[in-house]
């Protein structure tokens, strides 16, 4: 029973790297094969915020084991573009925001072989000014 156990513990342990590394090429197969557009439209920033996640990275210092906190702070606008949402995480372009108002914008569009399609907004490129 002991020596199926480990049999089993073995072959699992083969198989996650095969499988980690599957995915890795095909997230790269995917991103490559895409048929990538850039347009300029005009968009509504509907809201903004940090996402803040704690890291830690064990190091030793001095001979001790420590842990190190990383700041890891996503910086993310959400924008209207028609009847899209889309979720920005850059913080040029948070810092160049405010929420309620309107922009025109380069938007990267990017269609998978499925169809699929995502929207990117790549930079501001001026405020719309209200009349």
């Amino acid at each position: 029973m002991e020596v199926f156990k480990e049999i089993i513990l073995l072959g699992i342990g083969a198989c996650l790297p095969i499988i980690f590394v599957t995915c890795i090429i095909y997230g790269i197969w995917r991103s490559f094969t895409a048929r990538h557009e850039y347009i300029s439209g005009v968009v509504h920033c509907t809201d903004k915020y940090k996402d803040k996640a704690d890291t830690y990275l064990p190091m030793k210092i001095g001979g001790f084991p420590n842990l190190i906190n990383i700041d890891n702070t996503d910086h993310i606008s959400i924008f209207q573009y028609g009847n899209k949402e889309i979720k920005a995480e850059n913080k040029d372009i948070y810092d160049q925001v405010k929420v309620d108002k309107q922009y025109n914008v380069k938007i990267e569009i990017t269609t998978y072989k499925d169809g699929t399609k995502d929207y990117d907004v790549m930079k501001i490129i001026s405020e719309i000014k209200e009349k």
